[in-house]
């Protein structure tokens, strides 16, 4: 999955997770925060990256990323979370734990921690 993609699902299932859409997530793998402004609920998502200057938008389950352009799906089922990146065409996973999102990726075979 691209890193700032990866980045923003973090940010998504954190919002979902947690009730409300942070204003920036920082990547450990890239050092750095990724600024972003819109919001993500269990119902819609809404999202601008500011880092790729795009939007990530659809439903909590299935979005679209404009910077990709391609969908990325997700389920999260209380602090742990799942979907599928069409862009690399694999699956991830993941867990989030006060505010901090762990995201293994099947494509990268590694896990990715960030601070939501």
């Amino acid at each position: 999955m691209n890193a700032n993609s990866r980045a923003c699902v973090a940010c998504i299932a954190a919002a979902i997770a947690c009730g409300s859409t942070p204003q920036s997530v920082y990547d450990y793998s890239q050092q750095k925060y990724i600024a972003i402004s819109g919001s993500a609920t269990t119902s819609s998502v809404n999202i601008y990256d500011y880092d790729r200057g795009c939007y990530i938008s659809g439903n909590s389950n299935s979005f679209y990323d404009y910077g990709t352009r391609s969908y990325i799906s997700l389920q999260v089922n209380g602090n742990q979370f799942q979907g599928y990146d069409y862009d690399q065409g694999h699956s991830y996973k993941g867990n989030i734990n006060n505010g901090s999102v762990s995201i293994y990726d099947y494509d990268e075979s590694t896990h990715f921690q960030y601070k939501a």
